[in-house]
């Protein structure tokens, strides 16, 4: 028997090797496929079973479809309440606390305020009692200004027809300068103290201001929903001390395409959902957005009919047109590999797919074809 060289039988080139090894792997893939028919042949086919589910009867119509957005929920009168002066906080009144308009929802610690003010209210006396003084020191210079003036018209005559020798008309001279000089100074001291009586008048003024400024009363009638500070702490002035909404009406603020926003009328009526309660409201106006590719709908409710705080997100459904055809309901519609279907009950009570184009559609119904 001749003996077989199974090393001069493989391929020595390496041409060769890449071809068995090619083989090698496709009979091993081949396998595993052959294995995994013949388990999906021995599986068993699986039995039907009955569900029971909901049907409803599909009607001929026409439908509103509308589009789900997030609309900003706010109470119509909505204040954010800020401090005009910077001081210590001594009340506030607590989250949640109806107020009527004109009540006092917090207070600012004035003893600065007023301490300052006193000051200044002694400073104005001081200045004030020098007021007669300067009216005096006026008085007086305006005399000795008078009769300068009388000496040195009279000693020009006289040094004219030579009655009095030089010397004396320039001490004359020198006389009248003297009293014009500290007559305007006498004016000069009376207006100097008149501008600060004034000065410290202005600043009185502007301190009462900023007294008035620590009491802080509600614009309306309403709830205090958020406080920024607590009593005790320092306030800054231009800073958000509490936040107070009130109104009968409220008012939710949703943003939508603007080609959307073309099929939205003012005076439309609009659906409302927050958490499983519904609500209608009304278009009040359509406004531009700063993004070009959007609009702002205004809605308006007579009420607030979730009892929701300020700017809380709700589902708002937007009116984007109308279709006829047949109305299902949203959950019997099926989408599978890019198609539709509606699951369709026959007369055998079996559930068949029906191959439908959707034409338009809501939160709960949608109209096919």
């Amino acid at each position: 028997m001749n003996k077989i060289n199974i090393r001069k039988r493989l391929p020595k080139t390496r041409k060769g090797k890449i071809i068995l090894t090619v083989l090698v792997v496709v009979l091993i893939a081949l396998f595993f496929f052959v294995k995994k028919e013949i388990e999906v042949m021995l599986t068993p086919t699986a039995k039907p079973y009955s569900a029971v589910v909901s049907v409803a009867t599909v009607k001929s119509g026409t439908l509103k479809a509308s589009q789900k957005y997030l609309g900003d929920f706010r109470p119509e009168n909505d204040a954010l309440i800020t401090a005009k002066v910077s001081a210590k906080l001594d009340y506030i009144a607590s989250e949640g606390t109806p107020v009527k308009i004109g009540q006092v929802v917090a207070k600012l610690d004035s003893k600065d305020i007023q301490s300052n003010i006193q000051s200044l209210v002694y400073n104005k006396r001081s200045l004030e009692s020098t007021l007669s003084g300067a009216y005096s020191e006026i008085e007086s210079s305006n005399t000795q200004f008078a009769n300068a003036k009388n000496n040195l018209e009279r000693y020009q005559y006289l040094y004219k027809v030579e009655a009095v020798p030089k010397v004396e008309l320039e001490t004359m001279e020198n006389n009248y300068k003297a009293a014009e000089a500290n007559q305007k100074t006498a004016v000069s001291h009376l207006q100097s103290i008149q501008e600060s009586i004034k000065s410290v008048d202005s600043q009185i003024s502007s301190l009462e201001d900023s007294l008035t400024y620590s009491v802080i009363t509600s614009p309306f009638n309403g709830f205090v929903v958020k406080k920024y500070f607590n009593e005790g702490d320092t306030v800054v002035q231009g800073k958000p001390i509490l936040e107070i909404t009130g109104g009968e009406s409220s008012l939710v603020y949703v943003s939508v395409p603007v080609d959307i926003s073309r099929n939205v009328k003012t005076g439309d009526t609009e659906t409302l959902s927050y958490n499983g309660k519904t609500a209608q409201a009304l278009v009040d106006a359509i406004l531009s957005s700063s993004d070009n590719n959007l609009n702002m709908i205004k809605l308006k409710l007579n009420s607030n009919p979730f009892n929701l705080p300020a700017h809380t997100m709700v589902d708002t459904y937007i009116y984007t047109g109308s279709a006829q055809g047949f109305i299902v309901p949203n959950d019997s519609i099926v989408k599978s590999n890019g198609r539709t279907y509606v699951i369709v009950v026959t007369d055998k009570n079996r559930a068949k797919f029906v191959d439908v184009n959707i034409l338009a559609q809501n939160d709960k119904e949608s109209c096919v074809s």
